[in-house]
C-alpha cells in the first residue's frame, strides 16, 4: 500500500481502482496517481482490485508497484460493484476516489482539485471524463459531457453522471449501503449509487478541474455490445429500484419492457443492427461529416442495441 504522504496527516483518501483485463492502461493510471500532489494535512492510499483478470493484471501490477499499493484479487470475476465495494473495504480513509482503470489523471493536481470541493463542503464531487485526442469519439465524448452538465440543476442530477471519476465521504457512501453489487453487468451501478447518496441528503458537486483523460480505443461495435449488456441485464433492476428517475433518461424510450410497442420493432431492427453497424462505422471517421450527425448514427445504434437488450431480459 502507498505509504502516508504526510504522517501527521488524519485526512486519507482511499483510492479504489476496479480493473478487469486493464492492461496496460491500469499501470499509467497507477503511476500518475503516484505523482499527484496532495495538500498539506491529506495523504492517499491505491488499491487496485483485479477482478478475474485474464491477462495477467495482478502480477504486472505487483512486479511494477510493489508494495506502493494493494493489490486484490477476485476470482472469478464478480464485477465492477463488487469490486469497488471490496476496495473500499480494505480502507478506512475519510473519503473514497472511485477511479476506473482507463481513466488517466489530466495533472500532478488532479486530486487537490477534488479537495477543494470536499473543503467546500462537497460531500460527493464527480470530476471532468474527458479526451485530449482528435477524432471522432473524443469529441463525441466532449458532445456528451456538455449535454450531461445540462441535467444539474434537476432533481435527478445524479443520474447525469457516472462514477469512473468520483470522490465520496465515506461515511455517506457507508450509509448509503456502498454499491449495489446486485449490478454485474455493464451499466447503471453508477447512477444506482448516486441516487442513494442523493437520497442521504448528499448533495453532487460536478468539479471539471478534477480532470481525467478516457482514451481507451473505442469503437461502434464495443458500444453497441455495452448498450445491449445494459439493456438486457442493468436496466430491469435499475428501473425497478429507481421508477421515477428511469423514466427521466433516454433509455426509458428504447426499453422493450415498458413500452411493448417497441417489441415490434426489435425483431427487424436486431437483424438490421450487424449491418447498420458495419455501414456507420466507416462513416464516424469521415471528417467532412458534422460531428453532430455522426452522433446521431451512434445514437441510434446504440438505442437499437439496448432495445434488443431488454427485449431478452
Amino acid at each position: 500500500m502507498l505509504p502516508d504522504m504526510n504522517q501527521n496527516s488524519p485526512r486519507v483518501i482511499d483510492t479504489v481502482i476496479p480493473a478487469f483485463n486493464a492492461l496496460p492502461l491500469v499501470g499509467a493510471t497507477v503511476a500518475a496517481l503516484l505523482e499527484q500532489q496532495l495538500p498539506a494535512g491529506y495523504s492517499l492510499t491505491i488499491t487496485v482490485v483485479d477482478d478475474g483478470s485474464s491477462d495477467g493484471t495482478e502480477n504486472y501490477l505487483k512486479e511494477r508497484f510493489g508494495d506502493r499499493i494493494l493489490i486484490i484479487r477476485h476470482d472469478p470475476n464478480r464485477g465492477r460493484s463488487a469490486a469497488c465495494n471490496t476496495g473500499a473495504e480494505h480502507g478506512a480513509g475519510e473519503f473514497l476516489l472511485f477511479l476506473d482503470s482507463d481513466c488517466l489523471p489530466a495533472n500532478n493536481r488532479f486530486i487537490q482539485e477534488h479537495i477543494h470541493a470536499l473543503e467546500a463542503a462537497a460531500k460527493i464531487s464527480c470530476g471532468l471524463i474527458s479526451s485530449e485526442k482528435q477524432g471522432f469519439w473524443p469529441e463525441y465524448q466532449r458532445q456528451l459531457v456538455k449535454k450531461r452538465l445540462k441535467g444539474l440543476d434537476n432533481t435527478d442530477a445524479a443520474t447525469s453522471f457516472t462514477t469512473a471519476n468520483t470522490v465520496v465521504a465515506r461515511d455517506c457512501f457507508e450509509k448509503a449501503g456502498g454499491f449495489n453489487t446486485s449490478y454485474t453487468h455493464y451499466g447503471f451501478e453508477d447512477r444506482d449509487l448516486l441516487l442513494r447518496l442523493q437520497q442521504t441528503g448528499a448533495s453532487v458537486h460536478y468539479t471539471p478541474a478534477a480532470a481525467v483523460n478516457h482514451d481507451d480505443d473505442i469503437n461502434l461495435s464495443a458500444v453497441c455490445n455495452k448498450m445491449r449488456l445494459s439493456g438486457r441485464y442493468s436496466s430491469r433492476l435499475f428501473a425497478e429500484q429507481h421508477p421515477e428517475s428511469y423514466r427521466t433518461m433516454p433509455y426509458y424510450r428504447f426499453d422493450g419492457r415498458l413500452n411493448p410497442w417497441m417489441r415490434y420493432i426489435s425483431p427487424v431492427s436486431s437483424r438490421a443492427l450487424p449491418y447498420l453497424t458495419a455501414l456507420f462505422e466507416p462513416v464516424l471517421e469521415v471528417r467532412w461529416i458534422p460531428v453532430g450527425l455522426r452522433g446521431v448514427l451512434v445514437r441510434l445504434a446504440s438505442a437499437l442495441a439496448y432495445l434488443e437488450g431488454t427485449c431478452k431480459s
